[in-house]
């Protein structure tokens, strides 16, 4: 007898020959759902026509999951997976994410049938900063709190930032938690400020959730650490705003990007940032990979046309940190 856990097995198994050959016909005869079809379809046309894939192919696709938690019944379950999966490509380059999907089954006269596909989608940052917190951002003066720089010493008047330590850590946190730190649902951004402090970057320690960037912890049910740390948005004002310490320059091209550089997205092209990702690496054409949080990825090409998240109105800000901080 077939199982809703056979079915699932072959699922996994089919988005492998799916992601190779970017086709939906490996899923047909068994997942029912048009809309995870449309949303699919639309994202193969723009991998088809993204200009990195006409000169690279998929050479092999490696797909595991693990079950989360599953809610059964007699002919219904649903189901939370966690599925991690690998691209390797013709150039040399592989390529890695992760994401987490709730499937429905229903047995449909003796067989299970996936009705429903939802991709936890994560990649979007749901707070919009107030006004408020933009001015309060724009004004922030730097104020650094020695004690939360250990070891850095009261004389250091300049910071060199390590670019291969923020690109190490990186690639060794890309797809799990620093128990250091707060892990949120949405962490993209709390990844990538870690990544930066990892590089040297001095904290602007205010004690105010709206200034600085900062970071001390979860204590007595309060949130200690500053909107700038955890928000894409407030950490894309910070940047640009700041005049010393952590900072950026805006540049006009991905290409112009250095390691440990940080790209914002913006995916509605409202000027309200919604996700945050570090350059880790360059493809052999000098486009820029990313690691991230939240929808974990590593080496991913940093203008994220395969994300569900992804739109015509997407537009991205560059931002290229100093060496001297």
């Amino acid at each position: 007898m077939i199982t809703w856990k056979s079915v699932l097995n072959n699922y996994i198994k089919d988005t492998n020959r799916m992601e190779v050959e970017q086709s939906l016909d490996p899923l047909r005869s068994y997942v029912m759902d048009q809309n995870y079809y449309r949303l699919a379809s639309n994202r193969f046309a723009r991998l088809l026509n993204y200009d990195v894939n006409k000169e690279q192919r998929v050479l092999r696709s490696e797909t595991s999951a693990r079950l989360i938690k599953a809610n059964e019944q007699e002919n219904l379950v649903i189901a939370t997976i966690r599925v991690n999966r690998r691209w390797v490509y013709d150039t040399g380059i592989d390529s890695e994410q992760t994401h987490q999907e709730q499937l429905t089954f229903t047995n449909r006269r003796g067989e299970w049938v996936i009705v429903k596909i939802d991709r936890i989608q994560t990649e979007r940052n749901p707070r919009p900063p107030s006004l408020a917190e933009q001015e309060q951002l724009r004004l922030s003066q730097p104020y650094i709190n020695r004690a939360v720089l250990s070891n850095r010493g009261d004389a250091v008047r300049s910071i060199h930032y390590n670019r291969q330590l923020a690109v190490n850590y990186a690639n060794e946190w890309w797809n799990k938690a620093n128990p250091a730190y707060e892990h949120f649902d949405v962490d993209c951004t709390n990844f990538v400020s870690q990544c930066l402090f990892a590089g040297g970057a001095p904290m602007n320690y205010t004690g105010r959730r709206e200034t600085g960037w900062w970071y001390e912890g979860y204590e007595h049910g309060r949130e200690r650490w500053s909107f700038s740390w955890a928000v894409s948005n407030s950490l894309q004002l910070y940047l640009q705003s700041s005049r010393s310490g952590l900072r950026a320059e805006i540049v006009d091209s991905a290409r112009k990007l250095a390691i440990a550089d940080i790209i914002s997205y913006d995916w509605d092209g409202d000027t309200q940032y919604q996700h945050t990702a570090i350059v880790t690496g360059f493809d052999s054409s000098g486009e820029p990979l990313v690691n991230a949080h939240t929808n974990d990825s590593r080496a991913r090409y940093w203008d994220y046309k395969d994300s569900y998240a992804w739109s015509e109105r997407t537009r991205y800000t560059f931002l290229h940190i100093p060496d001297i901080l």
